[in-house]
């Protein structure tokens, strides 16, 4: 029996990446029910919204008129969508034939699940895996799973290659429960782009529901978002210093418990100093100052969202407080981060130093 299921992708500057995407959403729903096909376009100069009319007459488009980030274009996504389920996706992602109707056949074994995601892996390299899953760190990152790893197939890197409830997803492409999540608050707009995944990943899972990850299936990842993506880049993009010293605190005062992060501020500080000095190496100092200050500009909005969080926590079911959410390692980093010398010891000493401070005081945790 077919499932209905919606069709949903979201561009910014994507239009190279359009061909290679929408066709591949149309054969990724092959044994499903489409309801509606959307794609949300952030005012995008260079036609994307043109072209999807043209050449893709049965996909609707919405134009948000600006740039609200991934976060506000998937909320208005799952908002639109006329289906219970919705495979929402980035357009430079290519999911394969039969992705959609995978993925919702996972969801019915799990029956708290509101996300289900695929492993991404690189479009050119299909052998070396992008993301498959992982955990939330209690640094407010993602301690990720075989991140940039190659030479085993991705539906195996778990035992067993079975689908399983995991900390986290990376929204390249999701089957997503829409009520629950909008009923959650969807995706932080005010984090516009980076962790916006992370911060609904530990939401979701801190009121009772769950995330899952079925690496049967596997989407090809193309390239990145413009001018926020490392990959290929050289260097760290001042965009993403600025994104990522903000975002992480944004996460981490509207999500965390007070006792933990009273608990774990002294590894917070070292983690915040390393990462300055990394700042200021990459030639971005200014861009690591304007993502702090920028947290002092959301702090209202962050009183209101921690309140209401927690207010709902306090219903949710037993095993879901911080100390059973996070973890204390390891650290992901960008291969061209921790390279060999001096920044691979410092990467080793900062992971080895929070491991240990959350093996002191992780069991106590909120």
């Amino acid at each position: 029996m077919e499932v209905n299921v919606s069709l949903a992708v979201i561009c910014w500057e994507g239009m190279d990446h359009l061909e290679h995407c929408l066709p591949a959403m149309e054969e990724a729903a092959r044994g499903c029910d489409v309801t509606d096909r959307i794609l949300v376009d952030g005012a995008s100069a260079d036609g994307s919204a043109a072209w999807v009319s043209e050449h893709c007459p049965t996909w609707r488009v919405i134009d948000l008129g600006a740039n609200l980030g991934a976060a506000g274009a998937r909320n208005r996504a799952l908002e639109e969508a006329a289906s219970d389920w919705v495979f929402l996706a980035d357009c430079d992602a290519v999911p394969p034939p039969g992705a959609a109707a995978s993925l919702l056949e996972t969801a019915g074994r799990f029956p708290g699940a509101a996300v289900v995601s695929p492993t991404s892996v690189f479009f050119d390299d299909t052998d070396r895996v992008h993301y498959d899953g992982g955990q939330i760190h209690y640094a407010g990152l993602f301690s990720l799973r075989r991140f940039y790893e190659s030479g085993t197939p991705a539906a195996a890197a778990h035992p067993g290659h079975q689908a399983h409830t995991d900390g986290g997803f990376v929204s390249v492409a999701a089957l997503y429960d829409c009520s629950t999540v909008l009923g959650v608050g969807g995706f932080c707009e005010e984090m516009f782009i980076l962790f916006e995944d992370l911060d609904l990943s530990f939401r979701l899972r801190a009121l009772g529901f769950d995330v899952v990850r079925d690496p049967a299936v596997r989407v090809l990842h193309r390239h990145g978002s413009v001018g926020i993506s490392h990959r290929g880049a050289g260097r760290y993009p001042n965009r993403r210093i600025f994104l990522h010293s903000r975002n992480r605190w944004l996460f981490l005062l509207r999500s965390l418990r007070i006792r933990t992060l009273l608990l774990t501020l002294p590894a917070q500080l070292l983690y915040e100093v390393i990462w300055a000095g990394f700042a200021v190496r990459s030639g971005a100092p200014w861009a690591y100052l304007s993502g702090k200050m920028d947290v002092f500009r959301h702090l209202g909005s962050v009183v209101r969202a921690r309140r209401a969080l927690q207010r709902s926590r306090r219903g949710a079911p037993p095993g879901r407080a911080d100390r059973d959410l996070l973890v204390g390692g390891p650290l992901t980093f960008a291969p061209h981060v921790a390279t060999p010398g001096g920044r691979r010891v410092i990467s080793r000493f900062l992971d080895a130093a929070m491991k240990g401070w959350w093996r002191l005081v992780g069991g106590a945790c909120g």
